[in-house]
């Protein structure tokens, strides 16, 4: 891809990116309650037939009760105006889930509390959880994290999202910082290659976010080798293309001796949803739902 322009709204486009591409990651990065099952849609139609769009709305586990978490990664003030907009969500959400949602707002600006108490009614109230990146300790994470890369270590997933959010946890200097990460995002090793490639497009929304320029946004995605990973998507695109993933994986059963196979349904499982897999994949439901080949 040749960059002309800055991008449009890249912190919108790195939380649906984080959304639909590293959702238990970002939850886990986030320390929010309970784990992680998957991701529900975004849109979410009202009584006036319009499509309230949320950021990211997914299904956790807290101790063997199902609900939802809606966050909401907001640039602008937290008024009554926003916090109205957010718990019509809340609503069209339990509408459709019939399952009690938490509230979860994630920001750049300064927020000092973890928790917020909103009145919904004279006589209703909710308590959201806020995340303020400026309150993260950007300065300790990004000492540890260049400590790590530095003895090439490898990363997990989640250590590696620092990456991306470190630039957030700072109210100045974000060029100079944005400078530092992009080239260690460049040397770290983690332990999913496919997910450094995924890391690599969200970094491209945070260098159009806080580089200064159109040319050290170019000069950038040149630190971040934006093309090579460009290139290693389409590999891995048609590497699942021609292990028959997309049109059923009966050739990567016969060349994976079913292990290599059943991975990549893993994969497909993780990228597409549990029935998709089943569809495709020729596994049954059981061994795709406790990823564990029953044979």
């Amino acid at each position: 891809m040749k960059t002309e322009k800055r991008m449009d709204k890249p912190m919108d486009k790195l939380a649906k990116r984080q959304a639909a591409y590293a959702g238990d990651v970002i939850h886990e990065f986030h320390e929010l309650p309970g784990k992680f099952i998957k991701e529900l849609p975004n849109e979410y139609p009202d009584s006036q037939m319009t499509l309230p769009k949320v950021d990211s709305a997914y299904l956790v586990d807290i101790n063997g009760r199902e609900c939802i978490i809606n966050r909401e990664d907001e640039s602008g003030p937290l008024n009554q105006g926003f916090f109205k907009r957010i718990n019509n969500y809340r609503i069209l959400l339990e509408y459709a889930f019939k399952k009690p949602v938490i509230q979860v707002i994630t920001t750049h600006a300064l927020v000092d509390k973890s928790l917020i108490t909103v009145d919904i009614s004279p006589t209703m109230y909710e308590d959201i959880i806020v995340v303020s990146y400026p309150t993260l300790d950007g300065s300790e994470r990004l000492s540890t994290i260049k400590e790590k890369i530095n003895h090439d270590e490898l990363l997990s997933n989640v250590e590696a999202m620092n990456l991306v959010m470190i630039p957030r946890m700072f109210t100045s200097g974000n060029a100079e910082i944005l400078e530092e990460v992009c080239v260690l995002m460049k040397k770290a090793k983690i332990e999913d290659p496919f997910f450094k490639c995924e890391l690599t497009f969200q970094m491209r929304c945070i260098i159009h976010k806080y580089a200064e320029t159109l040319e050290d946004i170019i000069r950038l995605e040149g630190v971040i080798d934006l093309s090579g990973e460009s290139t290693a998507f389409r590999q891995y695109k048609d590497g699942l293309i021609n292990q028959g993933i997309e049109q059923g994986i009966e050739q990567g059963i016969e060349q994976g001796i079913e292990q290599g196979a059943f991975e990549m349904a893993l994969k497909l499982k993780k990228a597409l949803g549990l029935e998709k897999a089943v569809d495709i994949s020729g596994f049954s439901r059981d061994e795709l739902e406790n990823e564990k080949l029953n044979r």
